[in-house]
């Protein structure tokens, strides 16, 4: 049986930036905190929210979802890094604005008591809420074997893993898993 590592995007993004972070700020105290780290682990951080404080992205609280001003909603929040020790004046952030319309909004919300009513396991549901938003949709939205993987309405996403490994379609990604 071939080995494959069970989520290798959340693998890779844990190593880069593990290795990254290390490098730039091993003479500090820091802390890495993911977007899977759970309450339970006391280490959860609401990710969203901090992305909006840093101006990353418009966290818009009436439908729970970021948006950014170029990706639309086609991004993740991957980590949160800490340094304790520094003190950041975030008067000076740049304030994020909202960027979905009424409809956009109305349409969010619909679909998302529709995925809670399917306990978030319909994915074409889950798809359906990411397409609503209008920005960023025509140039970021996944597509091919990105769109199968992270939402495997066909297949299950390790076997589009393994289509992807026989084709030699990765590269760095490639050595690690």
């Amino acid at each position: 049986s071939e080995n494959i590592i069970n989520n290798p995007v959340d693998f890779y993004c844990k190593f880069i930036i593990e290795q990254i972070t290390f490098e730039l700020f091993q003479n500090l105290n820091y802390e890495v905190r993911f977007d899977w780290h759970s309450p339970r682990l006391g280490k959860f951080i609401h990710i969203q929210t901090a992305g909006h404080i840093a101006g990353i992205a418009y966290y818009d609280k009436d439908v729970f979802w970021s948006v950014h001003q170029t990706f639309g909603v086609w991004f993740v929040y991957r980590a949160v890094i800490i340094l304790p020790d520094i003190v950041f004046d975030i008067e000076e952030a740049p304030e994020p604005k909202p960027l979905l319309s009424e409809f956009e909004k109305q349409q969010i919300v619909k679909l998302t008591e529709k995925a809670s009513s399917e306990n978030w396991s319909n994915i074409e549901t889950r798809l359906a809420l990411r397409l609503v938003c209008s920005i960023g949709k025509n140039d970021y939205a996944y597509t091919d074997d990105l769109l199968d993987y992270f939402y495997p309405i066909k297949e299950p996403a390790i076997n589009i893993i393994k289509r992807i490994k026989q084709s030699n379609k990765l590269t760095t990604i490639d050595k690690l898993i």
